[in-house]
């Protein structure tokens, strides 16, 4: 037990940091009489100093809080949280939410899916004949991994436009960006769908090449169901990554949720619909995220049962 771990305590909230400091003389006087009883009071000691520590440092993190929020006759809480005009402004964005960056977030993540299952088993295969494809999607993970996404968004959606190539250079910025998102989520889910594949136990996919299935169908119908069951936290994880990515539309110049706030940034002369546009991606983010730590706690809980 740490001197200075007691000092802290108490520095930073004594009425809880007086217990650890006593737990500590207690520890101190005891370390020649009862070895046991020593050791036990120097851990309370420490779980104490450290609880009055953690309450210290939330209390002080609140006050500076309220300070930033409080100073200069409150204008940090007027620019930002002005509830009139949030009032105003979250109306039309709400319909731009749901319009584009909701319903882009999904229509991407249908795509997605089976983009990145096909990548991952080209990739995970052993057959000499997919080599080459093996090769290409390799450089393909690589490539879209290391180039940022704000970058792929923009190479996509200025350059299909004028790639002159039939059909393609005809369809919407929408489904520009649809192509953008998923060259980019498709090369890190591709990870996450071959991890999951490569986690189930290889006797399983031997077994089922003893039957008679082939290695895709082997693959297809005994191997990726069980795959996809282990990695669904993290798809959902990747999910709610690719719900606020949908944000960098924007800069294309696509009426999404964050464009029609900076629009009414200017039209109000205040901060507030940046705020709107935050809670708006919180509504839609957070409840995904609990659900990623309970059905990561499921899969946790199913495999140590195992």
């Amino acid at each position: 037990m740490n001197v200075y771990m007691v000092a802290g305590g108490l520095l930073l909230f004594p009425p809880y940091g007086v217990l650890g400091a006593m737990a500590y003389h207690r520890s101190r006087r005891l370390a020649g009489i009862d070895y046991l009883e020593s050791q036990t009071q120097a851990l309370k000691a420490r779980d104490r100093s450290l609880a009055a520590m953690g309450i210290g440092a939330a209390i002080l993190v609140i006050l500076l809080i309220l300070a930033i929020f409080t100073l200069n006759d409150f204008a940090v809480a007027r620019g930002y949280f002005d509830f009139h005009v949030i009032r105003e402004a979250l109306p039309s964005m709400t319909r731009a939410f749901l319009r584009l960056n909701v319903s882009l977030a999904i229509v991407s993540e249908l795509v997605v899916i089976p983009w990145s299952i096909a990548v991952a088993l080209a990739r995970g295969s052993t057959s000499k004949a997919v080599a080459p494809i093996r090769v290409m999607v390799l450089v393909y993970g690589d490539l879209f991994r290391g180039i940022p996404a704000l970058l792929t968004l923009l190479i996509v959606g200025y350059g299909i436009p004028r790639s002159g190539i039939p059909v393609l250079s005809e369809i919407s910025p929408f489904w520009a960006m649809v192509i953008a998102l998923t060259l980019v989520y498709g090369a890190y889910v591709s990870e996450v769908i071959r991890s999951g594949i490569s986690s189930i136990p290889r006797g399983q996919l031997l077994a089922a090449r003893a039957i008679g299935l082939t290695e895709y169908q082997a693959k297809r119908y005994v191997v990726l169901p069980q795959a996809i069951r282990v990695v669904t936290p993290a798809l959902l994880g990747w999910f709610v990554v690719l719900i606020k990515d949908t944000s960098l539309v924007s800069v294309l110049g696509l009426l999404d949720a964050v464009n029609i706030a900076r629009i009414s940034v200017v039209n109000y002369a205040s901060l507030a619909p940046l705020v709107a546009a935050a809670l708006l991606f919180l509504i839609a983010t957070v409840p995904l995220t609990r659900l990623t730590d309970v059905l990561l706690a499921k899969t946790q809980a199913r495999m140590q049962g195992q």
